[in-house]
């Protein structure tokens, strides 16, 4: 959402839990920094295992995890701004 970082990990789009069929379905992995992956998609799998959203907001380009992005950026911006909400 800016910034560019390179990619370190690859990610299972659908949790594979050690299933090794999921852990080897290229169709099914995604390129994503550490950032991303340690933050946005572990919210957003979450989310995923509670029923909430669908396989398809696990993509770390849906919507969903934009809005997740864009809410932490904002969080971290107030936090380097010294900004403390009062």
């Amino acid at each position: 959402m800016g910034k560019v970082t390179a990619a370190r990990v690859v990610d299972h789009v659908d949790p594979h839990h050690g299933d090794p069929e999921k852990f080897w379905n290229t169709a099914m992995w995604q390129p994503c920094c550490k950032w991303h992956h340690d933050h946005v998609k572990q919210r957003l799998e979450v989310m995923y295992e509670r029923g909430q959203i669908g396989i398809e907001s696990l993509w770390l380009n849906s919507d969903r995890a934009r809005a997740i992005t864009l809410g932490l950026m904002a969080g971290l911006a107030e936090e380097a701004g010294g900004g403390s909400g009062s």
